[in-house]
């Protein structure tokens, strides 16, 4: 099975939104949210659909955790060959934050 690599975005600072929103969740949601990720690197997009993976708008997609409390990954698809995280909320809404797609 092909293995997509999974790479997470820092900002010039140093910073990853992604990593410190994992961080500030409970160990049980890290889990789901490690889960998640592993199924996103180990199936990528072609086995790894809804309700998964949603596409927002052009190359931005939405990776989705559920159950209890639902939480997004925003992020694109890196030529074929890989994920780069971008950015990561808990999801209050049926529609995404057009903020958090801006700061994706």
């Amino acid at each position: 099975m092909t293995m997509f690599d999974v790479w997470i975005y820092e900002t010039s600072a140093g910073r990853s939104p992604v990593l410190d929103y994992i961080e500030s969740v409970p160990k049980f949601d890290q889990a789901k949210i490690a889960r998640t990720i592993n199924l996103l690197s180990s199936c990528g997009f072609a086995l790894l659909s809804t309700p998964y993976v949603k596409k927002l708008r052009g190359d931005l997609f939405e990776l989705r955790i559920v159950g209890g409390r639902d939480h997004r990954i925003i992020l694109f698809h890196w030529n074929g060959g890989g994920f780069v995280l971008l950015h990561a909320f808990a999801k209050q809404t049926n529609k995404t934050p057009r903020g958090a797609i801006a700061v994706a």
